[in-house]
């Protein structure tokens, strides 16, 4: 949705980064929200796009069930997560238990990854990276219903001279 043509200059590792695990996150918890609520078909995460003059903002909508208001306050704590322990790193590999377990054991039996989800690093890093370069990450949960996460990006280019990587 949005402005979709949209382009922007920006270190193109830390925005796959920060968009893979926002997309991770609100597509686990809308595949795990919708079978625990014995929902039919599985709702759309949606993606919106509005670009400013140097900023870029990006919000990702999803139906996963949200997070608690107790959890709010740690959901972008270092090792903080929702996944239960022997989901960590592949554990069950029953579609309907976890569907994203097998795609982590593969990726991991092949070399090209680690897990999928579970850790607690995702969310934080992915934070840090929008801030360095002076964006922001910011999620709103509605509790039952799902989470809208809002990142702003600010535009590398060259009023950034004081800029230290």
């Amino acid at each position: 949705n949005g402005q979709i043509d949209t382009t922007f200059t920006y270190v193109p590792v830390h925005l796959e980064y920060i968009i893979s695990e926002i997309l991770k996150n609100s597509c686990r918890a809308t595949v795990e929200y919708t079978q625990k609520i014995g929902r039919v078909e599985f709702p759309h995460v949606t993606v919106t796009i509005s670009k400013g003059k140097n900023f870029i903002g990006i919000r990702v909508r999803d139906q996963g069930g949200g997070v608690p208001a107790k959890d709010l306050p740690s959901i972008f704590d270092y090792s903080y997560t929702t996944v239960p322990q022997d989901d960590i790193g592949g554990g069950s590999c029953n579609t309907k238990e976890n569907i994203f377990a097998g795609v982590s054991k593969m990726a991991m039996q092949s070399g090209l990854g680690g897990p999928i989800a579970g850790l607690g690093y995702g969310l934080p890093l992915a934070r840090i990276y929008a801030k360095y370069f002076g964006g922001s990450m910011d999620l709103i949960s509605l509790h039952g219903y799902g989470c809208d996460v809002f990142l702003k990006l600010k535009q590398i280019d060259e009023s950034l001279d004081d800029l230290q990587i």
